[in-house]
């Protein structure tokens, strides 16, 4: 089945022009949810001024007043507060789902289509983590537009699709990480060819997205590391993508920063509330950039990875980040700007580019992320036989498509695989 990303006019054209100084200074959108931040969210009444649920009511205009609330069995025990506030407030209907099942399987959606479907919302509402809210933005897509079934091959994001004849879309994350809640792509996986799809669209952009630093504080460390890792690689790509710009890169910089500064903290003492304020604020932050500079190698490498090996994300696009910047290193100098942010840069340029691989290891070392595919418990035999189909998987994901700063081959990707497999550093002084 052909993909979206694969079209000869997107792949060829599209991203070349998206990603050029020409269109950034004729046509810059920056396109991002009406964003509330609280530590008590959804009160069941009202309150001194107008809060999000107020402002949600008041710019939706929901005629019907039926709420559709689309989470998993963890996040589930947040939904009775939700529930609560709009329906003592403002007396709607609401109905829940909680069947959404992590990295989201393409057949694991039609219950809650014909669901939706039956109850017809003028609100969608996603309260999870970016597995439900990939899931809420596909099932929102097949409510208002169910003509488009085989919208993994029929979809472009450069044809408008008509969203929001039927229902908005409301996000509140229960972890800090994906950022979803500010980015208008959801992550499918083919469970046919264990490949992950990113379904890519500015109009799935939430119309909300409500932040509650109290929903991810029961994290455990090791999601909250990985969580956290995939906030810094959604900053760093969004920084060193060429589709970036002053708007993008002044948000991406400041994310790294709050990502080295709180992540360690967030991992170490998960009670730690201004920590966990500050990562759920970040995890925003990059998704935000995400959606406008695009993403690089690093997410090319951990969709691949994680889809044959099923390995978290947010660990997988962590590993792949050294190699990410060393490799875009060869035809740009933006790993400067990291660079001058984390005060790790010198007169020297390689030296610079030296000092920043070693500070993110450095911190990956600090909270526990593994540097190598060996550490991660996939032995060599597995690799090597997978190693194909890895490369050709990262090769042809969007994310080494569009835009950035160059298409890898194969080869490339395989070397840095092998690379990857044993933790060791790209040679910045040989030809990649």
């Amino acid at each position: 089945m052909p993909l979206w990303f694969e079209d000869y006019l997107i792949k060829n054209f599209g991203a070349a022009l998206m990603g050029s100084d020409f269109t950034r200074m004729m046509f810059t959108p920056f396109i991002i949810p009406k964003v509330f931040i609280s530590n008590n969210m959804f009160p069941d009444r009202p309150g001194v001024a107008p809060d999000a649920i107020d402002y949600i009511v008041t710019y939706s205009k929901p005629e019907r007043k039926r709420l559709f609330i689309v989470t998993d069995e963890y996040s589930a025990r947040f939904c009775h507060r939700i529930q609560r506030a709009f329906v003592h407030r403002y007396q709607f209907t609401t109905h829940v789902w909680k069947g959404a099942l992590p990295e989201m399987p393409l057949d694991s959606i039609e219950e809650c289509v014909t669901l939706v479907n039956k109850f017809e919302p003028d609100l969608i509402m996603a309260v999870g983590g970016g597995s439900v809210m990939d899931t809420s933005k596909v099932v929102w897509l097949l409510y208002e537009r169910p003509d488009m079934k085989d919208f993994i091959s029929t979809m472009s994001p450069i044809v408008l699709l008509g969203m929001r004849k039927k229902a908005n879309l409301i996000a509140v994350p229960t972890t800090s990480g994906t950022g979803s809640e500010c980015t208008p792509t959801s992550v499918v996986t083919d469970t046919r060819t264990n490949r992950k799809i990113p379904v890519n669209h500015p109009e799935l952009i939430p119309d909300y997205a409500l932040l509650d630093p109290t929903l991810p504080a029961a994290m455990p460390p090791s999601l909250t590391v990985g969580m956290g890792m995939d906030v810094l690689a959604h900053a760093v790509d969004a920084v060193l993508c060429p589709a970036a710009n002053d708007l993008t890169d002044a948000i991406g910089l400041r994310t790294i920063l709050m990502v080295f500064k709180y992540l360690p903290r967030s991992y170490s003492d998960g009670k730690d509330r201004e920590a966990r304020y500050k990562m759920h604020l970040a995890s925003c932050m990059a998704g935000m950039i995400l959606s406008q500079a695009g993403s690089g190698i690093s997410h090319a490498m951990g969709h691949a990875f994680g889809g044959v090996f099923h390995v978290h994300h947010g660990l997988t696009v962590g590993l792949f980040l050294p190699y990410e910047i060393q490799a875009y290193a060869y035809i740009s100098d933006k790993y400067l700007e990291i660079c001058d942010a984390l005060s790790v840069r010198v007169k020297d340029d390689r030296k610079s580019l030296s000092n920043l691989i070693d500070k993110m290891r450095a911190f990956m070392e600090e909270i526990n992320i593994p540097m190598s595919i060996k550490e991660v418990g996939v032995s060599k035999k597995e690799f090597e036989g997978e190693l194909d189909q890895l490369a050709a998987y990262a090769a042809g994901d969007p994310a080494n498509v569009i835009p950035p700063p160059y298409l890898l081959t194969v080869d490339q990707f395989k070397r840095l695989f092998r690379l990857a497999y044993t933790g060791k550093d790209l040679d910045l002084h040989s030809e990649f």
